[in-house]
C-alpha cells in the first residue's frame, strides 16, 4: 500500500469543488495605501490559491471614487497589448464576486481615492500559491491578466 498520496495542484478539481477556507480584511485607504510602482495601489497576497475573490466598494454617496482592481500589478497601468488596460471596476456601493483562481489581487482608485473603505473576501483552497503563475508579468503565460 502506498502512502504517496498526490499534492494539491492547479488542476486538483476536487479542491475547487469542496466549501471553500474563509479570508477577509476591510480596509480605509489611507491606513493601507503602499506603492509598488505606481502611486495609491495596494496588493493583496492570498496565502493559498483562491476558489472566489468578492471585492466591495464602500464609498460614501458624496463621494465619485470607483475601485479598479486587477490581477497583476501591469493590469492595472495605463497602456495596450499585454501590459495595461486588464482591469475591472467596481463602482461606489457596489461589490464584484469573480469565480477566479489566484494568489494576487491588487486594488487602485480610480480617481484618487484618498479616504475610501473596501473589503475583499476570498475563499481559499489548500492549493500552495506556488503551484500557479498567472501572467506574463510575473512568469506565466495568461496575457489577458496582465
Amino acid at each position: 500500500m502506498s502512502l504517496k498520496n498526490p499534492k494539491p495542484g492547479a488542476m486538483s478539481v476536487g479542491h475547487y469543488q469542496i466549501s471553500a477556507i474563509p479570508w477577509i480584511t476591510q480596509s480605509n485607504w489611507k491606513t493601507n495605501n503602499q506603492n509598488f510602482g505606481t502611486v495609491g495601489v495596494y496588493r493583496w497576497d492570498f496565502p493559498t490559491v483562491t476558489r472566489f475573490v468578492r471585492v466591495a466598494n464602500h464609498t460614501a454617496a458624496s463621494d465619485t471614487s470607483n475601485l479598479c482592481v486587477a490581477f497583476t500589478a501591469n493590469g492595472l497601468k495605463a497602456g495596450t497589448d499585454d501590459i495595461g488596460n486588464h482591469f475591472f471596476t467596481v463602482p461606489q456601493n457596489s461589490s464584484v464576486e469573480l469565480a477566479v483562481r489566484c494568489t494576487t489581487l491588487f486594488v487602485s482608485g480610480a480617481n484618487g481615492m484618498d479616504s475610501n473603505t473596501y473589503d475583499v473576501v476570498a475563499g481559499l483552497t489548500e492549493i500552495p500559491g506556488n503551484m500557479m503563475s498567472l501572467s506574463a508579468s510575473n512568469g506565466g503565460s495568461q496575457s489577458g491578466a496582465g
